[in-house]
């Protein structure tokens, strides 16, 4: 779930995240309700991995056309959620 307290210490490397931007809140919580499907077709999120942070900013490699990217993005740990699929 999003939570707008989330702090960079709420993250581990490797932990698997989604990226929801603020304005898309409402797609995702329909995206939830309906058991989450294919994530790939829900453009307004990105699904990536945690590869460090900082004490402000949580370092994420997302995937891009089905490829994990190299490059880490910075994001603000208040947009991302812990993907817990199991």
């Amino acid at each position: 779930m999003i939570n707008p307290n989330y702090t960079v210490d709420y993250f581990k490397e490797g932990d698997e995240v989604f990226y929801i931007p603020r304005h898309a809140i409402d797609e995702y919580g329909r995206w939830l309700a309906n058991d989450c499907p294919d994530w790939w077709t829900h453009t307004s999120f990105e699904k990536g991995f945690v590869k460090f942070k900082n004490d402000r900013f949580v370092f994420v490699n997302y995937f891009l056309n089905g490829e994990l990217q190299e490059t880490a993005k910075a994001t603000d740990p208040r947009d991302l959620v812990l993907w817990n699929h199991k």
